[in-house]
């Protein structure tokens, strides 16, 4: 017995992403006045190195587009699985484009720890690198699994 069918959860899931969308883009559009305020309480006397403000925002400005990337592709990952047909080769290039969203951020956080280290920067390389390897690893299975479904489908 299924408490929950494919299409609650996918169509949740969706719209879980667009909202998740929807603060990245007001999180983007707030991102200078956020890092200022930032600045503001880590640096007295609101004297802080301009160096530092742009180097964080150069870099949050990045993950954070490439955040917004991965999000709107997974939502198209979750629509193709409402209409109950996830093995395609749509779903296999959404997968590449995650994979290589999650490591351009991993290796960006990367050049970050030679510029300002921080622990929380080591964890963030870890989980995008991972996720990056999970993506691809999960993409050439969908390749499979849409040869395997065309071959079928031409089988008689």
């Amino acid at each position: 017995m299924k408490l929950i069918s494919n299409k609650t959860l996918s169509t949740f899931l969706n719209f879980f992403m667009i909202v998740l969308l929807a603060l990245t883009l007001m999180t983007l559009i707030l991102l200078p006045w956020i890092i200022k305020e930032y600045m503001k309480l880590i640096y007295p006397a609101s004297i802080y190195p301009e160096f530092d403000y742009y180097t964080i925002l150069a870099i949050l400005y990045v993950a954070g587009i490439l955040a917004g990337v991965i999000l709107n592709t997974l939502r198209k990952i979750f629509t193709t699985c409402k209409l109950e047909n996830p093995f395609i080769y749509e779903n296999v290039k959404n997968l590449k484009i995650i994979s290589l969203a999650s490591c351009i951020i991993g290796i960006t956080f990367i050049i970050k720890m030679f510029i300002i280290s921080s622990l929380m920067t080591i964890v963030v390389v870890f989980v995008f690198i991972v996720a990056s390897l999970f993506s691809l690893i999960l993409s050439q299975v969908f390749e499979k699994a849409v040869a395997y479904k065309e071959d079928s489908d031409y089988t008689i």
